[in-house]
């Protein structure tokens, strides 16, 4: 039964920066793309909207990619992380 299992709920994990224009090489940017490298590292999919960076992955947990950014320096101000859980048949 293992191998045919179906998979009822899946979850995206969206994480969300601010995208200020500010100066190429300041340190809030070199920081902001520091940061991208690694969620694009693990699978990230990385969009531009309007003021805002946003980074969506259906394979990394929420807790975990927090913990992932914590170990490598980022402050838990500088994203904010949501999950969203969908079911087979809609949303959850």
């Amino acid at each position: 039964l293992a191998g045919d299992q179906i998979t009822l709920v899946t979850y995206i994990t969206r994480i969300i920066m601010p995208a200020e224009d500010e100066q190429k090489g300041s340190p809030a940017a070199a920081r902001r793309g520091a940061m991208l490298k690694l969620l694009a590292s693990r699978g990230f999919v990385i969009n531009r909207r309007k003021n805002r960076i946003v980074a969506e992955s259906g394979s990394m947990e929420a807790q975990a990619v927090k913990r992932y950014l914590l170990e490598h320096g980022f402050g838990a101000d500088e994203f904010q992380i949501y999950l969203e859980y969908t079911r087979q048949w809609g949303m959850l």
